[in-house]
């Protein structure tokens, strides 16, 4: 359990720092949450945790 978990966070804080725009609804400008395109710590963390729950949770 630990390598998994030790994975797992080492690949959310790289996605954190590194994440480029993605246009989400395809019709807007992209959409960044990472610290390279100058947003803060806990709005990122939000919106990305965020994005990840609803992911697993509405998949069909």
């Amino acid at each position: 359990m630990i390598p998994t978990l030790l994975t797992a966070t080492f690949v959310f804080i790289i996605t954190f720092i590194a994440t480029p725009p993605v246009d989400i609804d395809g019709i807007r400008e992209p959409v960044s949450r990472s610290l390279l395109y100058g947003n803060n710590i806990i709005f990122g963390a939000i919106i990305r945790t965020n994005f990840s729950f609803t992911h697993i949770l509405f998949q069909p």
